[in-house]
């Protein structure tokens, strides 16, 4: 699964609970309905953002992994992912609605889940990843956004594990490199894809590089300015380099 891939090696603050059974929990979700971790055990990855309805960072983290992580992998047999509200004493309908609305999420929220985050001595801006037997194989220390960077540039070294990629080298490799290889591997050159993927590869999914060609000047303006160049590349069916 290359959600696990992907999370594999980043930093993890909490190891004493990596590889350890996940610690239960049920949700109550934006719009009704729950979601229970024990209904996905057996069958799917559970991908965990941990946010705070009115955390500016979570908002930046929100739009990366719904680009980056949830349309790359929601169409997956075995994979799911949820958005949980961990700052209790403002979490309801409307500030999670609002939230989500601000990052453009389109998996499942939680409202008022605190006591998921202490279960996992964790807290907001962080992410989790339970693997589909239930293990804990992912418990970010790092901010989520800086994780998702991170994770790119994460070191696998166990060999086993680059094996069944089929990776030509048991030496130590960045996540970078393996997903590099498995493009190249299983995409044909003369396929419509080859040139796309690569430039995905190599600059990052939209949410990035919308960022970068920001370059840190968010002044209503200069966003209208950046999207509206974004709307040239798309009514053209171009890529949208930065």
């Amino acid at each position: 699964m290359w959600i696990i891939l992907l999370m594999a090696g980043t930093t993890n603050q909490y190891a004493q609970t990596v590889g350890e059974p996940a610690p239960e929990f049920e949700a109550n979700l934006l719009g009704g309905g729950t979601f229970k971790l024990t209904d996905q055990i057996g069958s799917k990855v559970v991908f965990i953002f941990l946010f705070g309805n009115g955390c500016p960072s979570c908002v930046q983290a929100g739009a990366d992994i719904e680009t980056m992580i949830y349309q790359e992998f929601k169409d997956h047999p075995n994979f799911t992912a949820i958005g949980l509200d961990t700052w209790d004493g403002s979490s309801n309908e409307s500030s999670v609605e609002a939230f989500k609305n601000l990052t453009g999420i389109t998996f499942p929220l939680g409202i008022k889940a605190g006591s998921v985050a202490a279960a996992y001595s964790n807290s907001y801006d962080h992410l989790i990843v339970v693997d589909q037997m239930g293990i804990l194989v992912h418990n970010g220390v790092l901010v989520a956004d800086n994780d998702l960077v991170n994770a790119k540039q994460a070191i696998i070294d166990n060999p086993l594990y680059l094996e069944i990629f089929s990776y030509p080298s048991s030496a130590p490799c960045k996540t970078e490199d393996l997903l590099k290889y498995l493009a190249e591997t299983l995409i044909p050159d003369s396929s419509f894809w080859t040139h796309p993927i690569a430039k995905l590869l190599s600059q990052g999914c939209l949410a990035r590089r919308i960022i970068k060609a920001l370059k840190g000047d968010t002044r209503l303006e200069h966003i209208r300015e950046v999207y509206g160049e974004l709307c040239k590349c798309l009514a053209r069916g171009k890529f949208f380099s930065v």
